[in-house]
């Protein structure tokens, strides 16, 4: 978060935060989609891109964050010099933020699905 006296400043330094953030995100998840080396390609199956909508509480939401970071928390981070072999630098990014009801189901590959993703059983 950015702290100011002014609130729009705070804002404003924030959504420059999260944008530069999520551009790196971006690159490097795209980087790494569109050319790994044919030496990674054993990392392929640790690769995980996930994204849903679910329908949370505001404690819910708390909780899911606080459960992601407790895992995350639990790998160290260690810098080049510090890694072991065969480990490679990886980019771990979540998040949980309310996002408008679109007040329309998804679909995935033509079958219905809800908000979640998850596929609604015919009939």
């Amino acid at each position: 978060m950015v702290d100011s006296a002014e609130p729009r400043a705070s804002a404003a330094g924030e959504a420059m935060l999260v944008a530069r953030l999520l551009d790196r995100q971006r690159a490097d998840t795209l980087g790494w989609i569109s050319g790994h080396p044919e030496a990674a390609a054993a990392w392929y199956d640790s690769t995980a891109i996930s994204s849903g909508v679910y329908w949370l509480t505001q404690e819910e939401a708390k909780l899911l964050s606080k459960r992601i970071e407790a895992m995350v928390i639990g790998f160290e981070r260690r810098s080049r010099a510090g890694a072991p072999a065969g480990a490679q630098r990886v980019r771990v990014s979540y998040s949980v933020v309310p996002v408008p009801d679109s007040g329309r189901d998804v679909e995935r590959a033509g079958r219905p699905c809800n908000e979640s993703g998850h596929e609604i059983e015919p009939g």
